[in-house]
């Protein structure tokens, strides 16, 4: 593994961080394989392009765009043509941004399956992905993502039509890969691992072999329907969330399609939210805890393995006001530092205002500020992620490629203003050195959508966060949980 760092709390959390880990067996590596040549090929035929949301299968047999995985493929497209798309800009492939948010402003919700629909996405005009230009593309990306029946096989065929042949949908490359952690995370499936697993997994020794079981694992409990996994046990750890300091319940969602299997009702508006975390067992455990994609630690957008991780010590009890942003760098490779907080037990309902660190409390946002928001963050708006970590096995060494990454919200705009400034940005944000060769309607009433995220604003924690060691985390459960408006959570259940 390459450097590690992590961060806790005074009572004892604490934070991992990892440089980034993509193999090339691995969807992003197989990705990144394609897409030279594939560049290469639309620039010698088209000057310019977008790339529509993709149709995912979870081995039911049923094709869906409605799986968080379809706006992600989108993301990582259009990520890897900007990273191999030439360091002159007079020469690069002029490529689309929000091609799926402008198609559905103008009605079109049915272009996989309506010709003429596909004929409109070319008569609009969507930004550029840098700078303030509109265009007309002249063909669109997209494709699917299957899982076999038995999931033990992933499947990416990258799919292309144009202006003159809008009918013809064309097979543009075929990934097969054995499917993997990263793949059944995407897709909101969650898992604990078994007693079976975890024996077995303590003689596995890289990252590959790992997945061999936790895949195992996640698809045998994905098809038990009679054993769910809960929030109040996550391998060991209890989460809870909070308004007010009273406890939101959360309830399962009875659609057999979805992998994401709870959701919680979004707070009011000037609710105080928290998030609780208890570690129940007699071990220590590390925990990733993200809310829209984005870690609890410095807003990370990395992998679990390679994100800063809160360690918790055995029997204690952890609140989460919001975000922190706390001072992290490398250690020595096999060091694991993480961010933990002091000996003192904390009492959950104290509450403690001078000295510590800066975080940002989370806030409900409503009406037209939400809806911005969540067409920021894409299909990642609204989820929780929590993934859970033990103490392992030294591993053996891996290649270091790529993980792929879009732009944090926050600094989106800037980044795009410029072709360098876009590219250099990606090149930053998935840590890599490149060397070139509007509001729902119902009846005429507006419905006020509503969206859980960090305050922008910064305030002081009393708690004070330290180093720690957690050598080798090896991941051993997960769980995603939907975050849906009020008035959603009955319609959720019936979809």
């Amino acid at each position: 593994m390459k450097n590690r760092v992590a961060v806790s709390f005074v009572a004892v959390f604490t934070v991992l961080m990892f440089t980034s880990l993509a193999h090339a067996d691995r969807l992003d590596g197989q990705l990144n394989n394609k897409m030279q040549d594939l560049v290469f090929q639309l620039k010698s035929k088209y000057k310019s392009i977008g790339v529509l949301r993709f149709r995912v299968d979870c081995g039911t047999g049923k094709d869906s765009f409605a799986s968080p995985l379809s706006g992600r493929m989108v993301e990582r497209l259009e990520t890897l043509v900007m990273l191999h798309n030439g360091p002159n800009e007079a020469e690069a492939l002029q490529l689309v941004h929000d091609v799926p948010r402008v198609a559905a402003r103008n009605g079109i919700d049915d272009w996989f399956g309506n010709v003429e629909q596909r004929r409109q996405l070319f008569s609009l005009s969507y930004p550029r992905a840098w700078g303030d230009q509109k265009l007309k593309p002249e063909a669109f990306l997209t494709g699917k993502v299957s899982l076999s029946r038995n999931h033990r096989t992933t499947i990416v065929e990258l799919e292309l039509f144009d202006r003159d042949h809008p009918e013809k949908l064309i097979r543009l490359a075929k990934i097969e890969m054995p499917t993997d952690r990263f793949v059944l995370r995407d897709l909101g499936y969650g898992f604990r691992l078994s007693k079976q697993g975890r024996t077995q997994l303590v003689a596995k020794r890289s990252l590959s072999d790992e997945d061999a079981v936790l895949v195992y694992d996640i698809i045998q409990q994905a098809n038990d329907k009679t054993t769910l996994l809960t929030p109040s046990d996550i391998g060991g750890i209890r989460f809870e969330m909070q308004a007010n300091r009273k406890p939101l319940e959360f309830q399962s969602i009875e659609n057999p399609d979805s992998p994401i299997r709870w959701q919680v009702s979004c707070p009011p508006p000037d609710s105080e939210v928290h998030f609780l975390l208890k570690n129940t067992t007699t071990k220590r455990l590390a925990v990733v805890l993200r809310l829209n994609g984005f870690s609890t630690i410095n807003d990370q957008t990395l992998d679990p393995e390679n994100a800063a991780k809160w360690v918790l010590e055995p029997g204690k009890l952890y609140r989460l006001e919001g975000t922190f942003l706390l001072p992290t760098g490398p250690v020595k490779r096999h060091d694991d530092g993480l961010i933990q907080h002091s000996d003192d037990d904390e009492d959950e309902n104290d509450t403690i205002t001078k000295g510590g660190n800066k975080y940002r409390p989370f806030r409900v946002l409503i009406g037209e500020e939400a809806n911005q928001m969540k067409q920021q963050l894409g299909d990642k708006a609204g989820v929780i992620d929590i993934d859970v970590f033990e103490a392992g096995l030294e591993k053996e060494e891996e290649e270091t490629l790529i993980t792929l990454r879009g732009l944090k919200a926050s600094k989106e705009k800037l980044a795009r203003a410029t072709y360098s400034r876009l590219q250099g940005s990606l090149v930053k944000n998935n840590q890599l050195q490149v060397k070139f060769v509007e509001e729902k309607k119902d009846n005429d009433l507006v419905v006020k959508k509503s969206l859980l995220v960090p305050d922008e604003k910064a305030l002081q924690s009393s708690r004070k966060i330290k180093l720690t060691d957690f050598p080798n985390s090896q991941l051993t459960a997960r769980l995603s949980i939907q975050i849906v408006p009020a008035n959603d959570l009955a319609t959720k259940n019936n979809d």
